[in-house]
């Protein structure tokens, strides 16, 4: 499945939505990288595995969600290294 080029101009993204998408995010770090998982535990209406999948996957296609994921992954790395240095 394609899905649409992210167009900024007509994506008109509420703050409270944007909360809920750090939020799946957040858990797909957390959980293991279970996308359906982290999608139905923020969105437990959602009851179909594939479609929690098909929408983690349109949320993270989005910039901005791409850019915190790299943060996000950057900054457990260093901690995780810091943790290493501490051992040895």
């Amino acid at each position: 499945m394609v899905y649409k080029e992210y167009d900024p101009t007509k994506v008109n993204i509420q703050p409270k939505t944007w909360q809920k998408y750090y939020a799946v995010v957040d858990a797909w770090l957390s959980n293991g990288y279970k996308s359906a998982e982290a999608y139905q535990s923020v969105y437990p209406n959602c009851k179909s595995r594939k479609a929690a999948m098909d929408n983690f996957c349109k949320i993270k296609s989005i910039p901005e969600i791409k850019q915190y994921i790299a943060e996000q992954r950057k900054k457990n790395m260093k901690v995780k290294e810091n943790g290493m240095s501490l051992i040895a």
